[in-house]
């Protein structure tokens, strides 16, 4: 009597232990699969950018950056990508003198490898900011009548 009361013990404990993971690693699966995981489309940090394009056909991309396929980053690819229909012509920089001095198209991105280089390239022009992002990168629009180095004028 004694054997079987230990073996329906030992039966008992090992259901409760075996029930117990079970319950564990059903609420670990569960949460696993249900839990939504964030995906970032591709150029979702020109999000801001474009609500201020619609009817925009064309637009420039001003860059220092590389943009050749071997040492580009892509993110020229994906502002193109996400800012769709619109069309993104690109303007490959010097990657340390500025020498822009107007914009070929009346919206532009700029996207400069440093803080400096786009500020030179805003004196340069001188546009309108309309949105920038915490990426570094801004769009903005020509105006109407740029100055050129040098001259004055009312601002």
């Amino acid at each position: 009597m004694r054997k079987k009361l230990t073996y329906a013990a030992i039966f008992l404990g090992s259901m409760l232990l075996i029930g117990t993971n079970l319950y564990f690693l059903c609420a670990f699966l569960g949460k696993k699969y249900t839990e939504a995981t964030e995906y970032y489309e591709p150029g979702a940090q020109f999000s801001m950018f474009k609500p201020h394009l619609s009817g925009v056909k064309k637009m420039g991309y001003i860059t220092n950056k590389n943009l050749s396929r071997e040492k580009s980053d892509g993110i020229w690819l994906q502002a193109q990508y996400y800012l769709a229909p619109t069309i993104l012509m690109p303007t490959q920089l010097s990657p340390t003198d500025v020498t822009i001095k107007d914009f070929k198209y009346e919206y532009n991105i700029i996207d400069a490898t440093t803080v400096q280089y786009g500020v030179a390239i805003f004196r340069r022009t001188d546009p309108i900011l309309i949105a920038n992002n915490e990426y570094g990168q801004a769009l903005v629009q020509r105006r109407m009548n740029p100055l050129l180095p040098g001259q004055k004028g009312s601002q």
